[in-house]
């Protein structure tokens, strides 16, 4: 957060420059038999050297590009694009608390696991808020995570036989890890029991008018889902043409009902 809050903002965007930050960090820190990612965040379109045509090259084969187009005046098409070449995948952020929720996707997305709940709320002082979620016989693991702005905020998981699992719990368990930071608690289960689990937050130290939060549950589940557009963009009243594919353990599934969601973001003169 102090690195971060350190950053000063000004007219100017060098998408390549930050491409160039990633790679070399890449190529020097990073363990040569893991996965190499990067998630390249912008809002704006690029206008300074370097450009992403001429470093774009430079970035080793082996690295996944994920993009991540934040509101109306990021360059969705050029972030569209280096997600395709590099072998990533785009993401559109209307707004920044939208950002958790594909941070999480994107997680996912490297480690082998996906997102089976995201919410966003919030509360007051001692409230107490409820969230279940069904995990099935799928799932070999799953990560429950809170993260907040400010104040301090309760967090507790209640397995399908009623067993309230707290920090302490968690320690004495030694299938669930349990973590946090400022603004951040997860808990981490190996080998979940089946049926409906439950987080628990509360209010602890919060301002009176509320704070928000996000819970996040993601697990490691053999099932998987690919879609694909027929095109990158489409103008105002043309259909929409979504192709989806659901797999469990490389054996397609057939007959499922799947829903898609598209949201349209308004240009900045709109």
């Amino acid at each position: 957060k102090q690195a971060i809050s350190a950053i000063s903002s000004y007219g100017s965007t060098s998408i390549g420059a930050g491409l160039i930050i990633a790679r070399d960090q890449l190529n020097t820190n990073a363990f040569p038999d893991h996965n190499w990612s990067m998630v390249l965040l912008s809002d704006g379109e690029e206008n300074t050297s370097p450009y992403v045509d001429d470093i774009l090259p430079t970035i080793p084969e082996r690295v996944r590009v994920f993009t991540i187009a934040l509101g109306p005046n990021s360059d969705q098409q050029l972030l569209n694009s280096i997600a395709t070449q590099t072998g990533g995948k785009f993401f559109m952020a209307p707004e920044a608390e939208d950002l958790k929720g594909v941070y999480a996707i994107i997680a996912g997305e490297i480690t082998g696991e996906d997102v089976l709940d995201i919410s966003r709320d919030s509360i007051t002082p001692d409230e107490l808020k409820y969230k279940q979620v069904l995990i099935d016989s799928s799932v070999s693991r799953i990560e429950y995570t809170l993260s907040w702005d400010d104040g301090d905020i309760g967090f507790k998981i209640v397995d399908p036989d009623g067993r309230l699992i707290d920090p302490a719990v968690a320690a004495e368990d030694l299938n669930i890890f349990y973590e946090e930071s400022d603004g951040f608690k997860q808990y981490t289960v190996r080998e979940p029991a089946h049926g409906t689990w439950m987080t628990v937050t509360e209010g602890v130290n919060v301002s009176p008018g509320g704070v928000n939060f996000t819970t996040i549950t993601r697990g490691r589940t053999a099932l998987r889902m690919n879609g694909y557009l027929d095109r990158a963009e489409y103008h105002s009243e043309e259909p929409i043409l979504v192709s989806m594919s659901i797999f469990d353990n490389n054996q397609y599934i057939r007959g499922m009902d799947v829903r898609a969601q598209v949201n349209l973001i308004e240009e900045p003169d709109q």
